[in-house]
């Protein structure tokens, strides 16, 4: 029998001639080899169980060299795997540390990059607005380039847009410079002097002409009232009026209107309006958006008999060159923002008037002696300013009306002297500090449709015993004040509002 181990099987085989059939005996060999045994004869057997033992017992041999061979490698794998672990460890944790440091160092490249586009756009700006500058600058040296080529070096030319013809530009600057007297605004650039110069010299060239000396004053009258107005524009930020009236348009001045029905018996013109001779007379502009200084070239309208300006944005204080106006009947500024006192010369330039409205601003001061000349005056309006001192100079005004005095500080004794023989229909003196007693004339004599005496320091009757039945009195309120009896109560037959409040 033949043993071959070259393979991991025992194979039996049966000898030439023996009858025996090849039986196969799968024995476990780990890494060992094939044993093959050829069997002879039967008679044999013995011995092929006595090989199988044998190989058997080699088989245990080789598995236990295997084992004891395989122990040290696997051991070997651990350690090294081990090793290799750790290192993978240490690499790992160098890159997240790196990738860390990546992401942190891409987080300030990021922030960079953001602080370099916001300075590129400032730049940016920066240049533009640099480069406009030079613009402006580059035109101007053009423009005074333009002038000294042409010899023309007079200051004259001063505020020349470039634009248009210069002579006539400077025609038109020299005749309005010597006129109102203000040359050097006419020369500033952009100033509403300035604009008005320019738009008369280079758009409304072909619809007038510039006076000379030898001209009659109605044509000199008609050249300086369309310039004044478009200083008005101008200065009072024209582009943004609710109604431009057509104003800084080819139209003749007198024309700068527009008409509304407020209702069917009048008809009224919101902008300009002329009497006899194209003379302006009428500057009708409430609550029109005007915004910014009265111009002073408004004070040489001379012809002007009313201005209404109410509820507009008109700030600063009132220009002495309306001093010049002694034709004014009509004056409504009221709900601006003026401020300052109200002139001197209000009551000797405006003999004529009737009318003044300033109430709703921030006047201050007290009221100059003159308002006493004004014996004109129907109906004044100064509440809600902050006024000052006595009130006597509207008394004696036999004409007077109205007199509407409220919130304000005036002060003084209230006796019944007070506005004694006027024929006052409407007197509002609330909330300012006058003591004293309510006269009883205000009811007596029947002329007073409204009272309001609130918010002062008053005592004795609200209402005194009346001599007759009063039928005209409709609003009277006296509350906040330190009144008691109202004995002629039953006789204000027409009363329709009465408030004795806090008393």
């Amino acid at each position: 029998m033949d043993v071959d181990l070259s393979n991991d099987r025992v194979v039996v085989e049966e000898g030439e001639g023996l009858g025996v059939e090849s039986t196969e005996v799968g024995v476990s060999l780990p890494s060992a080899e094939e044993v093959r045994i050829t069997v002879g004869s039967t008679h044999r057997k013995k011995s092929i169980s006595d090989a199988l033992s044998s190989m058997k017992a080699k088989g245990s041999v080789v598995a236990s060299t295997v084992r004891e061979k395989a122990g040290p490698v696997v051991s070997s794998v651990r350690a090294k795997g081990a090793v290799v672990a750790s290192s993978v460890r240490e690499k790992g944790g160098v890159v997240a540390s790196r990738v860390k440091e990546k992401a942190s160092t891409m987080k300030k490249w990021h922030l960079y990059a953001l602080l370099c586009v916001v300075f590129f756009i400032f730049i940016i700006g920066l240049s533009a607005g640099l480069a406009g500058r030079d613009k402006k600058r580059n035109e101007a040296a053009d423009i005074m380039g333009e002038i000294t080529t042409l010899g023309l070096t007079d200051p004259k030319y001063n505020g020349w847009t470039g634009s248009g013809d210069m002579n006539r530009f400077a025609d038109v600057a020299t005749y309005c410079g010597d006129y109102f007297g203000n040359g050097d605004e006419i020369h500033k650039y952009g100033t509403p002097q300035n604009l008005a110069v320019n738009w008369l010299a280079n758009i409304d060239k072909d619809d007038f002409e510039i006076p000379d000396e030898d001209d009659d004053k109605d044509k000199n009258y008609y050249f300086v009232q369309r310039y004044a107005l478009v200083v008005l524009y101008y200065a009072m930020g024209g582009l943004n009026w609710t109604y431009k009236s057509r104003f800084l348009t080819s139209h003749l001045t007198c024309d700068w209107n527009r008409g509304f029905n407020l209702d069917s018996d009048e008809n009224y013109m919101f902008g300009v309006q002329c009497a006899d001779k194209e003379q302006i007379s009428y500057l009708f502009m409430p609550g029109n958006g005007l915004r910014g200084t009265l111009p002073m070239e408004l004070g040489y309208l001379t012809k002007l008999t009313h201005i209404s300006f109410f509820g507009n944005e008109i700030k600063g204080t009132i220009p002495e060159s309306f001093s010049q106006l002694t034709s004014l009947r009509f004056l409504a500024m009221e709900s601006n923002l003026i401020s300052g006192s109200i002139p001197d010369w209000f009551g000797s330039s405006y003999p004529r008037l009737k009318y003044l409205a300033l109430g709703d601003n921030y006047l201050t001061g007290s009221l100059p002696k003159s308002l006493s000349q004004l014996s004109r005056l129907e109906e004044v309006a100064l509440d809600g300013n902050d006024l000052t001192g006595s009130i006597d100079v509207f008394e004696g005004m036999s004409k007077l009306r109205r007199l509407f005095l409220g919130e304000n500080n005036f002060e003084g004794t209230i006796d019944n002297e007070f506005f004694g023989g006027s024929k006052i229909k409407e007197l509002d003196i609330a909330s300012n500090n006058f003591e004293g007693k309510i006269p009883s004339h205000f009811f007596n004599d029947g002329h007073l449709q409204l009272l309001d005496v609130h918010n002062n320091k008053l005592k004795g009757p609200a209402i005194p015993p009346l001599e007759s039945m009063n039928v005209r009195m409709q609003f009277y309120s006296a509350y906040e004040n330190q009144l008691d009896s109202m004995q002629g109560i039953g006789d204000l037959l027409s009363l329709t509002h009465l408030d004795l409040s806090a008393n």
